[in-house]
């Protein structure tokens, strides 16, 4: 994993940037929006978008911890992987990266999951998204050096 981390801020773009609380809540902010909207098409039957917003809602969620510790990251990938590496084990991203594949097989193969195992994805990520607000919500200023530490030290290597 530490591989892959130091090849994200090394090729991909990843980089340190100054703790943002305040673009991590438009994240937060733009998740809740991004789950409600995904109740909504689920509703109306379209199962393409609901499976594309369903993985958004966890991303911009992973991505507001992200910001909150000073890590911007365009690359999807290298931002889950460097979640999953700095969060061990708090949040489970396997999830994430499910959700991840399943907006993938919708939007590039129009494969989708019934209408009921869906709901159960959104289900899911609505418990994602809380889980990430409630561990961002924790976090002190000790806590977001201690994982900027982490980082650096991995990159430095």
């Amino acid at each position: 994993m530490e591989s892959k981390i130091n090849w994200c801020f090394k090729k991909a773009g990843a980089k340190l940037m100054p703790p943002n609380p305040n673009i991590s809540s438009s994240f937060i902010n733009l998740s809740k929006q991004t789950l409600k909207s995904a109740e909504l098409t689920l509703e109306s039957k379209d199962l393409v978008w609901s499976t594309s917003m369903i993985y958004y809602a966890e991303y911009y969620a992973l991505y507001s911890f992200l910001t909150i510790v000073g890590i911007k990251c365009e690359n999807h990938d290298c931002s889950i992987e460097i979640a999953e590496f700095l969060l061990d084990k708090k949040i489970d991203v396997n999830d994430i990266k499910k959700a991840r594949d399943l907006r993938i097989d919708a939007q590039y193969y129009l494969k989708t999951k019934s209408d009921a195992e869906l709901h159960e994805e959104l289900n899911r990520a609505k418990i994602i998204v809380n889980n990430i607000i409630n561990l961002t919500n924790k976090l002190t200023d000790d806590t977001v050096k201690d994982y900027r530490k982490r980082i650096i030290d991995t990159i430095k290597g």
